[in-house]
């Protein structure tokens, strides 16, 4: 998994916390989760390119490796309060790999492998939501699944009750409230991921049709310029069949329309 690479045994909470203080600066992190906030309000990377965000997050990903802040041997309890935040950074990737348009195909793959290893990281600490979990399965053995009805307002009234946690962060004063609201906060993360991968497949499909498309043109099997349609007929439509007929003009008795 993401962070779990080198396998240490559990470790006292003072040589955590220590190693917390150098990892990363909270600040730094708290910055790079503005820029990616900002990415989606502004649409496009003004101000601070995509790949700069991507050095950074490389940069703290390489450190909290090797300082083996996270164990494979921990619950999501025996991570420091701290700590927590810097879960979310395969989501992060995952975001800005995403909004790259250059060379988009290689990109949006990227965020797809982000992505997923960001629902197997909170698999692994056992927060993924039952119903996303369920909902990812069904994504990965059938990558057109469609939401029912029912999935999609059941999503729509999570994120929501999840957004309206997250706003009371702020007004949190103990450390029980503020851990569960960072919890929160790597859930609704989850919710975004998992409707991110849904139009990745969209768009892959999207771009392996052009990429058909682009092929066939080279190989000379594209649109016939000479190709000429049959000419047009006219067909009569039963009244009881037309629908201009029903919600405009009752007393016809036939609607008149070209056809191939």
């Amino acid at each position: 998994f993401f962070f779990l690479m080198i396998r240490r045994p559990p470790r006292s909470t003072q040589s955590r916390s220590s190693a917390a203080s150098d990892v990363y600066k909270r600040q730094e992190y708290d910055r790079l989760q503005e820029i990616c906030n900002g990415y989606e309000e502004k649409m496009s990377d003004e101000g601070y390119p995509y790949q700069k965000t991507i050095q950074e997050l490389k940069r703290c990903e390489q450190t909290i490796i090797l300082h083996g802040i996270f164990s494979p041997n921990e619950e999501i309890d025996d991570i420091l309060l701290e700590n927590i935040k810097y879960l979310s950074l395969p989501y992060l990737y995952g975001d800005v790999f995403g909004r790259i348009t250059d060379n988009r195909k290689s990109n949006i793959l990227l965020s797809k492998t982000y992505l997923n290893e960001y629902l197997k990281l909170l698999s692994h600490y056992k927060v993924l939501p039952k119903e996303v979990k369920s909902l990812w399965k069904k994504y990965e053995e059938q990558p057109k699944y469609e939401l029912t009805r029912e999935e999609k307002v059941a999503s729509y009234k999570e994120t929501k009750s999840l957004e309206a946690k997250i706003k009371s962060l702020e007004r949190m004063d103990d450390e029980k409230g503020i851990r569960q609201t960072r919890i929160d906060i790597l859930i609704f993360f989850a919710h975004k991921a998992l409707n991110q991968l849904r139009l990745i497949e969209t768009e892959l499909e999207m771009l392996a049709y052009k990429e058909k498309l682009d092929k066939d043109k080279e190989e000379g099997k594209g649109v016939d310029e000479n190709y000429k349609p049959p000419p047009m007929q006219v067909i009569h439509i039963p009244v009881h069949l037309s629908l201009s007929c029903r919600f405009k003009n009752r007393n016809c008795q036939s609607q008149r329309i070209r056809s191939w």
